[in-house]
């Protein structure tokens, strides 16, 4: 994994658990890879994960709801956005440049 940072962006409730939400990004190849970190209110150490990957021209913003209904039962939720893989993108990278090849590698980058 290449370097991460980011910061809070807000923290909600909207039904039994509180959810943290922040900014995560991940720099890897020169590229940044923008994405939001969904994190139980709980006091785990560890947590089950999963990484939501959106379709053709989405960006992760577009499954919010989705990674809050998983935060909410306990688990670390993380969306992001593929680089060139919208109009909308927050990542670095043009339309032009993706690829399914170029997908692959965002992924494995964010392990």
């Amino acid at each position: 994994m290449g370097k991460v940072y980011g910061g809070r962006v807000e923290f909600i409730k909207r039904g039994v658990m509180s959810v943290d939400i922040r900014e995560q990004y991940c720099v890897s190849d020169g590229k940044n890879i923008f994405g939001k970190l969904y994190i139980p209110d709980t006091k785990a150490k560890k947590y089950p994960t999963v990484i939501l990957s959106h379709g053709f021209n989405s960006i992760g913003d577009d499954m919010a709801d989705i990674a809050l209904t998983f935060a909410e039962n306990g688990f670390l939720a993380y969306t992001f956005d593929y680089c060139g893989g919208s109009t909308r993108s927050h990542s670095d990278g043009k339309t032009t440049e993706m690829s399914i090849i170029s997908e692959q590698n965002d992924t494995l980058k964010l392990l």
